[in-house]
């Protein structure tokens, strides 16, 4: 009974998302972490993951949300073993990945076609670490990072 139940629920939201807000999307994606390494998936369209709902696990290790799976930006990962289909809701939208660098601790704009959106850390590539409005942020079409920060980051556009 809970799984039909949980079905249902599951029906009923992705329906209720999609009549109230076309800008906001739902699709079942995989992903798996393999030898317990770190599995990412970009979600195609997504500006931004709203949440993300494990339908079906088929790894015995736990999906945990928050500690063996979660998102961030446009992007779901899974950790530790963590193996299943995920139901995920996203905000649509334009996203591109960029790699921007501020060398010699000098400040650097990177420009991106469109007004910015939101800006999440993809991979850092510096020492120095990338924290948003401390060493890195944007204002209208250009991503500015400074104070060592290099990194690669998913930007999102309108």
């Amino acid at each position: 009974m809970k799984i039909l139940y949980t079905i249902f629920v599951v029906l009923c939201c992705f329906t209720y998302i999609q009549a109230q807000d076309p800008k906001i999307a739902c699709k079942y994606e995989s992903v798996s972490s393999e030898g317990f390494k770190l599995a990412r998936v970009t979600i195609p369209g997504a500006l931004q993951v709203l949440n993300m709902t494990l339908v079906n696990q088929y790894s015995n290790s736990p999906c945990t949300p928050g500690a063996s799976f979660g998102y961030s930006g446009p992007d779901i990962f899974a950790s530790n073993g963590c193996r299943g289909n995920f139901l995920v809701c996203y905000e649509v939208g334009v996203n591109y990945q960029i790699s921007c660098a501020s060398q010699n601790f000098k400040e650097t704009s990177c420009f991106v076609q469109g007004t910015i959106k939101l800006v999440t850390l993809r991979t850092q590539v510096s020492g120095t670490p990338c924290t948003l409005n401390l060493t890195y942020r944007y204002q209208g079409s250009y991503l500015i990072v400074y104070g060592g920060c290099r990194g690669v980051f998913n930007v999102g556009v309108y």
